[in-house]
């Protein structure tokens, strides 16, 4: 009977041993009440979680009345989730919002406005909202301004970081009647969010379009892009100094879908995006990433099918993540709660 108890204890030992040692992630479905809910931003602002995304009736509207809204969700603590907005215009397939908040203080909503006809691609704008000193509404969006030297054409502002008193964000421009798809990409600056402009075109081949601007303490700018040309899908990882007109590019060898990226305290930089297995099935993954372009994975979040674009942001010891994924059924929105002890990023060079 002493033989048989102390075994038990052992094995009680051994089983509680692998869990503590197995990374602690809290993943939370917050959202899910849309045929299709996608495309997700997080922020931290005032003391509240605020987390925007997509709702629709699929990732690409097949006719007019299953065009996109934004939801805007806020919380005291991350955990109970209320909705705070329903942005949407007729004609426009709302998608890809992202937030940032300006120098003068006001939490922005930049939103990606599509047209489409008959499930086909016809053209595509941007829009901000702000939130009202009360934080109770959002304005009405209003057409975000650009630069009339690369205003024509279709043209998608896909994120905006703000350094100080501007905000950087690279703009794709789709290039129409020109064969297989092109596009052109340009760094756009604002001060006030609304109006944008040109600080340089960005010479990156091979389809580019979703990208994200990070800053370094020493002002070095890096960008993130997304490729997705039939002889290039691998991103790329461009760099440059002040006043940001030239640029070195690195080939980071892997696809991207959605990417984000941000900086720990520790001066380190962590890149979500969606990843690809060995039988190049996507998830939601966060790698640690440098500003050469090379690159670890960190951290595979509960995913597949149609997900990703994760929103991003490190607050005390927790990583938060907000993504949509459909390995649930339909594309829901998701919250990972992430225990930075479970990051561990190489540092930047």
């Amino acid at each position: 009977m002493k033989k048989r108890f102390f075994v038990i204890i052992i094995l009680c030992f051994l089983q509680t041993t692998t869990f503590a040692n197995e990374p602690v992630i809290k993943v939370t479905r917050i959202w899910n009440e849309a045929p299709h809910n996608a495309f997700t931003d997080l922020i931290r602002f005032k003391g509240k979680f605020y987390c925007v995304f997509r709702e629709s009736a699929a990732h690409v509207p097949r006719k007019r009345e299953e065009d996109g809204k934004i939801r805007v969700l806020v919380s005291e603590n991350g955990e109970q989730w209320t909705s705070l907005a329903l942005l949407s215009e007729n004609g426009y397939d709302y998608r890809d919002p992202k937030l940032f908040v300006t120098r003068k203080g006001k939490l922005t909503v930049l939103i990606g406005a599509s047209v489409y006809e008959d499930g086909k691609f016809v053209s595509q704008h941007n829009y901000v909202a702000f939130l009202d000193k009360a934080g109770k509404n959002f304005s009405k969006p209003v057409a975000v301004q650009l630069d009339k030297s690369v205003a024509a054409g279709n043209n998608w502002l896909w994120r905006v970081t703000w350094q100080g008193k501007a905000g950087y964000g690279v703009m794709y421009q789709m290039q129409q009647n020109a064969g297989p798809r092109t596009a052109r990409l340009f760094l756009m600056k604002t001060t006030d969010g609304i109006r944008y402009s040109l600080v340089t075109p960005l010479e990156v081949n091979g389809f580019p379009n979703e990208s994200t601007v990070l800053m370094q303490p020493d002002k070095e700018m890096l960008i993130v892009v997304r490729r997705d040309s039939a002889s290039a899908t691998s991103g790329k990882m461009g760099r440059s100094k002040p006043p940001y007109t030239h640029w070195e590019w690195a080939d980071m060898g892997i696809r991207l879908g959605g990417p984000n990226m941000i900086r720990t305290a520790e001066d380190a930089l962590l890149l979500g995006t969606r990843c690809y297995n060995e039988k190049q099935q996507p998830y939601t993954g966060i790698l640690s990433v440098d500003a050469s372009g090379n690159h670890a994975p960190l951290i595979s979040l509960p995913s597949g099918g149609d997900n990703s674009y994760p929103g991003m942001l490190v607050l005390g010891d927790t990583l938060w993540v907000s993504y949509y994924s459909s390995h649930e059924g339909k594309a829901g929105i998701y919250l990972a709660q992430i225990p930075m002890r479970e990051v561990h990023p190489m540092k930047t060079k």
